[in-house]
């Protein structure tokens, strides 16, 4: 039996996640993040780069790394993209007419991906 495709689930759970994302306010979307090192801001634009990880692919970056998790997400950070939570919500999930109220050195990246 083939099982069924995750994708449904998947992008059912991007929208809920933007959905409670568009409801912080700027002070909630500003606080550091348990990271310590993050903004609650910054979570989102890198959760989606481990969306092609493997988990062979990460253990193999870890241990390239020197097992210094730290230095691995260094190198997911890309130009900044910045506005307001509901506008990168909405460019999280994929929604064209947001990058209109976004602003950063990463916009043009953003857009290429629509």
């Amino acid at each position: 039996m083939a099982s069924a495709s995750p994708w449904p689930l998947i992008h059912a759970e991007r929208a809920a996640f933007a959905a409670d994302l568009a409801t912080l306010d700027d002070s909630q979307w500003n606080t550091r993040s348990l990271s310590g090192e993050w903004s609650v801001g910054d979570l989102p634009g890198h959760m989606p780069a481990t969306a092609k990880m493997t988990p062979l692919r990460f253990f193999a970056q870890l241990a390239a790394d020197g097992f210094r998790f730290n230095a691995i997400t260094a190198k997911g950070a890309g130009p900044a993209v910045t506005g307001r939570a509901f506008a990168l919500a909405q460019a999280m999930t994929g929604r064209a007419a947001a990058p209109d109220d976004l602003s950063g050195d990463g916009l043009t990246m953003l857009r290429s991906r629509f």
